[in-house]
C-alpha cells in the first residue's frame, strides 16, 4: 500500500495538520514522487493502514513485545504511529509503553531507512504528544553516524532534531534566508512536507520574532509574507492553524514601530488578509476577526479607511473639470486628511460614474480594496456625485462631493450606517446639522466643522493641521 492510501487516511481522520490545498495536477505529481521514493526505500507496508495498525496493536496487546516484528513492520510503524484504527481508542503514539518498546527496537536494529521514516514522523506530527516528541528526538540524536541518513544528519547537525529548541533554531536559521523553500530543501525538508507541524511551529516562532523586532520591520515582514503565502494564490494560507501569528506578524510591527510599510507591500498584505479572512469592517466577516488581536485588526481597518478616504478624494477630483472646483476641493481633502487617525469607519458611496472609475482604479492598481464601496439605490442627478461616510468618536458624518453639503449625526439620531451596499439619497441627507462649504480660503467652514467635531467628541485640531 503506497502513499496515496496514507494520504487518504490522513484526510479521513481530520488530522490537526492542515496543509495548503495543492492543485490536482501538482498534488498528483507530488504523490507520485513520494510513492516512488517510498517504494525504492521499501517503505510500502503491503496492507491497508488501518489493518496494519490493528495487527501491530494486537501483537503488542498479546505479547507486550515488538521483538518478533520485521524491519518492514518497524518502518510501517514509523509511518502510522499516529494512524487511527476502528478497533483502537486513540493512536499507537498515545501508548507510552508501546512507544518505549518501539524506540528500543529502533535502537537495537537501527537502519537508515527506518531513521528516515521516523524523522518524517517527528516533523509531520510534532506537537501531537510532547512526550513522544522527546523520546523520538532522543532516539534520532542517539543514532550512530553510520546509520544516519543525509537528511537526518543535516537536521541533527543544525540542532533542529530537538523537541524543545528545534523550532526556535529553525526559525533563527531561516530568518537570514532569502529563499525559505530553498533553505528548507537544503536541510532535507522537501516542498511536500514544508508545511508540516514542525515547520509550522518554527513559522509561528518566526512570526513572534518579527512582532518583537525593533527598528524598521520591512524586510522581516516581507519575508514572513512570502513564507505565509508560499507562492500560492492570495486566498491561501500556508499555515491555516497559525492564522493569529500570521496576522500579528503582518500588522503589529507597523503599529509598534510607527514606520509606514512600502505601499506595494501594504497593498499585498491588505489584499491577502481580506481575501483570507474577510474585511474586518463588514458584519459578515467581522466574526472571524474576533478571536484575533484587536490591535492588529485596528491596523488593517486604518489601512482600509485611509484607502477609502483617498479613493473618495482622488475619484471626485478626477470628475471636476473647472479650476475653481478643483481649488475648493483641495481644502476639503486637507481638512478630512487631518482627521484620518481619529477615523474609526470610512466608507464611500458612488454614483454610476464614480463606481466605474473605482472599479477601474482597483484593476489598474491591483488593490482590491478599492473595489469595495456602496452605491446609490437610484440614480442621482449627477452620476459623478459621491458621499464619504465617516465615524469620528460618536459622530457620524456624510461629506457630499461637488457642491453637496456636509451632514453630521449625533448619538440618538438616525444616521446612515457605514459598509452597506446600497443607500438612498434621503438617508444620506436627512440630518439636523447640514452645512455648506462656504469660505474655504478663509477657513470659515473648516472652523465650523472643527468646532462641531470638538463639541461632540472632544477631538480638537488646530487650523494649522489642515491649512493649505
Amino acid at each position: 500500500m503506497g502513499l496515496r492510501d496514507y494520504l487518504s487516511s490522513m484526510e479521513s481522520r481530520k488530522s490537526t495538520l492542515r496543509a495548503r490545498e495543492l492543485p490536482p495536477l501538482e498534488l498528483m505529481k507530488a504523490v507520485q514522487k513520494l510513492e516512488a521514493s517510498i517504494a525504492n526505500s521499501g517503505g510500502a507496508i503491503g496492507e491497508a493502514p488501518a489493518a496494519f495498525v490493528q495487527r501491530i496493536e494486537k501483537t503488542w496487546s498479546d505479547t507486550r513485545s515488538l521483538a518478533a516484528l520485521t524491519n518492514r513492520d518497524l518502518r510501517g510503524i514509523a509511518y502510522f504511529l499516529y494512524q487511527e484504527a476502528e478497533s483502537i481508542t486513540g493512536v499507537l503514539a498515545d501508548d507510552e509503553g508501546f512507544v518505549g518498546e518501539y524506540l528500543k527496537a529502533f535502537s537495537t536494529r537501527p537502519s537508515s531507512l527506518l531513521a528516515r521514516s521516523l524523522t518524517n514522523t517527528f516533523l509531520l506530527h510534532f506537537g501531537h504528544n510532547p512526550k513522544v516528541d522527546r523520546h523520538i528526538s532522543d532516539a534520532l540524536n542517539g543514532l550512530p553516524d553510520s546509520k544516519t541518513p543525509p537528511t537526518l544528519r543535516s537536521l541533527r547537525d543544525a540542532g533542529i532534531i530537538d523537541d524543545r529548541l528545534g523550532p526556535d533554531r529553525l526559525a533563527r536559521l531561516l530568518s537570514a534566508s532569502t529563499d525559505i523553500p530553498q533553505s528548507l530543501a537544503e536541510l532535507g525538508i522537501s516542498e511536500v512536507i514544508s508545511r508540516c507541524a514542525f515547520v509550522a511551529a518554527a513559522y509561528e516562532r518566526s512570526c513572534r520574532n518579527v512582532v518583537e523586532k525593533t527598528g524598521d520591520p520591512t524586510a522581516a515582514v516581507q519575508q514572513i509574507f512570502t513564507w505565509a503565502t508560499s507562492g500560492s494564490d492570495k486566498r491561501s494560507e500556508a499555515f491555516p492553524t497559525k492564522t493569529a501569528a500570521t496576522v500579528d506578524a503582518l500588522l503589529l510591527p507597523w503599529q509598534r514601530s510607527r514606520i509606514a510599510p512600502p505601499p506595494a507591500l501594504q497593498t499585498r498584505i491588505k489584499d491577502f488578509l481580506v481575501a483570507s479572512l474577510g474585511d474586518p469592517r463588514f458584519r459578515h466577516s467581522s466574526a472571524r476577526w474576533t478571536t484575533l488581536s484587536e490591535e492588529a485588526r485596528t491596523v488593517l481597518k486604518r489601512w482600509l479607511n485611509i484607502a477609502s478616504v483617498t479613493q473618495f478624494f482622488d475619484i471626485v477630483d478626477d470628475t471636476m473639470a473647472d479650476p475653481p472646483s478643483k481649488r475648493m476641493w483641495k481644502y476639503r481633502r486637507a481638512f478630512w486628511t487631518a482627521y484620518l487617525e481619529e477615523v474609526s469607519d470610512a466608507w464611500v458611496v458612488f454614483g454610476t460614474s464614480g463606481a466605474a472609475m473605482a472599479r477601474d482604479a482597483a484593476r489598474r492598481s491591483n488593490d482590491s480594496s478599492l473595489g469595495q464601496f456602496g452605491k446609490f439605490k437610484s440614480s442621482v442627478s449627477n452620476g459623478t456625485q459621491a458621499v464619504l461616510i465617516l465615524t469620528i468618536g460618536n459622530l457620524r458624518i456624510a461629506e457630499w462631493s461637488h457642491n453637496g453639503k456636509c451632514r453630521m449625526w449625533t448619538p440618538g439620531e438616525t444616521a446612515p450606517a457605514p459598509y452597506e451596499k446600497l443607500y438612498s439619497v434621503y438617508s444620506l441627507r436627512d440630518a439636523a446639522w447640514a452645512t455648506a462649504h462656504m469660505g474655504a480660503e478663509s477657513y470659515n467652514w473648516q472652523r465650523k466643522f472643527r468646532d462641531k467635531i470638538r463639541s461632540e467628541t472632544g477631538i480638537n485640531k488646530p487650523v494649522a493641521s489642515f491649512r493649505i
